[in-house]
């Protein structure tokens, strides 16, 4: 996956809902999503990467409010895209 996608056709792909999706780049899950100049957001292919990460994180029972973004944790070829997390 080569291009941007909108906030739906990410949560399409995921079957994380728009919602979720806002509430995690809210809540410092996820790093700043780029917008347009209308302010629409884009996922970039590293944002869906980190996000299939943070639901991982989920799945083994972390609880997502104690994650945090944090470079120690994330492989320097993705430091540009995300911050890592502690759980």
């Amino acid at each position: 996956m080569s291009k941007a996608l909108t906030i739906g056709q990410v949560a399409a792909t995921s079957g994380v809902s728009t919602h979720t999706l806002r509430y995690y780049e809210q809540a410092g899950l996820l790093r700043s999503i780029g917008r347009t100049d209308a302010g629409h957001r884009l996922y970039a292919p590293a944002d869906l990467d980190w996000l299939q990460f943070v639901m991982r994180l989920k799945a083994t029972g972390c609880r997502l409010r104690a994650c945090r973004l944090s470079p120690r944790c994330v492989p320097k070829a993705t430091q540009h895209t995300a911050r890592g997390a502690r759980c």
